[in-house]
């Protein structure tokens, strides 16, 4: 296994004192030539950490063991056609988002020998052979990937944890019988048509943007059940941040039960919370006990029912919105109000998450219609959402190394939709090629050119009104 020890080694060559910083003039992003030098030089070891990370996951897809426990019948892809088992899966992790054949025919022309005046594949033809691969292809590569994306690089912390955050979404899938008997029907307001809705959920990294686990279900199974899913995902030196709709008691148990912690946003027509507020305290440690129902899931589940000590806080937004937080983050002194209050920010990194799946990678814009086909799209693009992050990631250390030495000026982050929008192509290019060191270092190159301010403390008030009776525009889609 390939373990960056002290990776941040490419972060310390040797530079020149004057302006080795970022600067913003004109509108534009202007590097310094001290970065962009330090980032060329740094450029072979980002390239090889990449590629190290491409081999491992390409070895994998090759693999016997992965081509028979995905294909859905054992006579499936045995023998020698234009579509096998992994190129099929490759096609899919390229964001398919245009015209089928369309897709086909430019997918095809990256490999090396393909004759461009050529048809290789009809549609029909992939539509075929898609139906023979279970959609946990995709959810089988992306957990080896995070797997050794944790091993193997300097993972971002949050006083020694892991931050996960657990949020859920809706998404409309194709409108026909199939996906009607399979995710159910969603009946909304008498002015729309009913129409199948899907509930998707994350467990999401939100310093390293990694999606550790993502979830695709019926939109009749509610998100607590799935957040229970996310956590079998979870061990010690993990902290989970939650939204106001999953506090349970049955929850936070199986999350301590792993080993976890956990801090949550609360309700305001809580009792616990009432009675807290009553109590004019900013932070107290209370019991928190649990209900029969709560009592019933935690026998069925072999779990503790002792009541919980948990700390419960309080702090007032510039709006004057009155937060309750959840914690099992006791030691009020290594944990301080104020640093929870800062940590509960951190959680909006998975609503970002969502915006790049529905707006940038048109998520709703399934490739296929059948529920497999749905299944299949959503996991795909998390697969590539994933190894763009892993990507990313070593560029972002450089930048970040080089910014601690300048903290009066403005930070910058790489352009994450730029960097999903340079994956389309690129991921066929860096499994199909047997030298990418080339693609890697162009790739690395443009991602370190392209950056964005960091704007701390930003917001724009949400405008509360009639919801859209049609979808809402895909905002910055990826070419």
């Amino acid at each position: 296994m390939f373990l960056l020890v002290n990776i941040i080694n490419y972060a310390i060559i040797p530079s020149v004192e004057n302006g080795a910083y970022i600067t913003f003039q004109g509108g534009e992003i202007c590097l310094q030539k001290n970065l962009m030098k330090r980032l060329r030089l740094a450029q072979k070891v980002l390239s090889r950490i990449c590629a190290k990370l491409v081999g491992f996951l390409n070895k994998y897809l090759d693999s016997p063991d992965f081509f028979h426990r995905h294909r859905l019948c054992e006579k499936y892809f045995s023998r020698n056609r234009k579509l096998p088992f992994s190129t099929v899966i490759l096609f899919l992790m390229n964001f398919v988002r245009c015209s089928l054949q369309k897709e086909l025919d430019g997918f095809f022309q990256l490999f090396p020998s393909s004759d461009r005046s050529e048809r290789k594949v009809t549609a029909s033809a992939f539509c075929r052979a898609r139906r023979k691969i279970s959609f946990e292809a995709f959810v089988d590569l992306n957990q080896r990937l995070h797997s050794f994306f944790y091993q193997s690089f300097p993972v971002r912390r949050w006083m020694g944890f892991r931050l996960l955050a657990v949020d859920g979404s809706t998404l409309r899938v194709p409108d026909n019988d199939e996906t009607r008997k399979f995710f159910g029907v969603w009946h909304p307001a008498k002015t729309r048509k009913p129409c199948p809705l899907a509930r998707v959920s994350l467990l999401y990294d939100v310093l390293n943007r990694i999606t550790v686990h993502a979830l695709m279900v019926p939109k009749g199974e509610g998100e607590r059940s799935l957040a229970a899913k996310h956590v079998q995902n979870t061990g010690e030196g993990d902290l989970l941040l939650l939204d106001r709709g999953y506090p349970a008691y049955w929850l936070f148990a199986l999350i301590l039960n792993r080993g976890s912690q956990f801090l949550c946003r609360m309700k305001k027509d809580s009792d616990l919370v009432k009675e807290f507020l009553r109590s004019g305290k900013r932070e107290a440690i209370v019991t928190l006990k649990p209900s029969p129902a709560a009592i019933k899931f935690c026998q069925e589940k072999n779990l503790s029912t002792n009541p919980l000590k948990v700390r419960v806080l309080r702090f007032t937004l510039k709006n004057r919105v009155k937060v309750v937080l959840l914690t099992s983050l006791l030691d009020k002194r290594q944990f301080p109000l104020a640093e929870l209050k800062e940590l509960y920010t951190k959680r909006w990194s998975v609503e970002t998450a969502y915006s790049h799946l529905k707006c940038r990678i048109e998520m709703e814009n399934f490739s296929g219609k059948s529920p497999l086909a749905v299944l299949q799209d959503f996991h795909a693009r998390v697969l590539t959402a994933n190894l763009t992050a892993m990507i990313v990631h070593p560029v972002q250390d450089l930048i970040e190394e080089q910014a601690k030495k300048h903290p009066e000026r403005l930070r910058y982050q790489v352009n994450f939709t730029y960097a999903l929008s340079s994956m389309k192509s690129n991921v066929v290019l860096l499994f199909a090629r047997r030298h990418i060191t080339k693609i890697l270092r162009s790739l690395l190159s443009l991602l370190g050119k392209s950056l964005s301010i960091i704007r701390p403390g930003r917001k724009n008030p949400r405008k509360r009104g009639p919801k859209l009776k049609i979808a809402a525009m895909a905002y910055k889609p990826i070419a």
